[in-house]
């Protein structure tokens, strides 16, 4: 698995996404977005869009917290292709995704289309912790569809999909604050995705030491690889 590449792939269709590599050459992209870096010293790939990073008045957790969730939900349009794009690129087999709420990116159209050929999990909470499996689904203990199937190894997983309220441009990530996704992603060797809406991608974010990083960030119109 090359988790160094990245790109765009549409199924039956040709690519369409523009990357920093392929900016430094395209002359229909508006001059004062092309990159002013020298590319050649990172692998870090951007897809230019509108609002690459969104200022914010506060890096507090519980102040985005809120403003996120009261602008919420937003357009998931486009959301299935970034993500195929993404497991296409990076030669996924084995992912855990996440049953979405109403509030939260919509992957359940992704988690169709990656399940026809790829193993696709779903999480579950039991106790303070979480853990991904197969099987039909239930209603949890927090009121979420859970997997009833047996549970599947941590180890074996190559990526895991992360819904957040905000990634910054570190790669730190604003969840709901109960801390099940940080406390299994120590456990786990598998690449950690962050999925929000375009516009939650912010400068800044209060990290805490229990906070683990993402890799990437995802919104329907872009995914950006993260410095480690």
């Amino acid at each position: 698995m090359d988790s160094e590449s990245q790109g765009c792939w549409l199924p039956r269709g040709e690519p369409s996404a523009v990357f920093e590599h392929d900016a430094l050459n395209r002359p229909d992209i508006p001059a004062l977005e092309r990159p002013e870096r020298d590319i050649s010293k990172s692998d870090v790939r951007i897809f230019h869009h509108a609002g690459k990073i969104t200022p914010m008045p506060s890096s507090n957790k519980a102040e985005i917290r809120a403003l996120h969730s009261s602008l919420r939900p937003r357009s998931s349009a486009g959301l299935t292709e970034q993500l195929l794009a993404l497991v296409e690129k990076l030669d996924i087999k084995t992912l855990a995704s996440y049953h979405p709420l109403a509030s939260e990116p919509d992957v359940s159209e992704f988690n169709t289309e990656f399940a026809r050929s790829g193993n696709l999990l779903l999480p579950r909470v039991v106790g303070d912790d979480l853990e991904f499996a197969y099987g039909s689904l239930a209603k949890g203990s927090l009121g979420i569809m859970e997997p009833m199937g047996e549970r599947f190894p941590i180890d074996a997983i190559e990526l895991v999909l992360v819904p957040a309220l905000a990634i910054d441009a570190e790669g730190n990530r604003l969840g709901k604050g109960r801390g099940y996704y940080d406390r299994i992603l120590k456990t786990s060797v598998a690449t950690a995705v962050g999925v929000i809406f375009d516009g939650e991608l912010v400068e800044k974010l209060d990290a805490e030491e229990h906070d683990v990083r993402m890799q990437y960030a995802i919104t329907p119109t872009m995914f950006k690889r993260f410095d480690q």
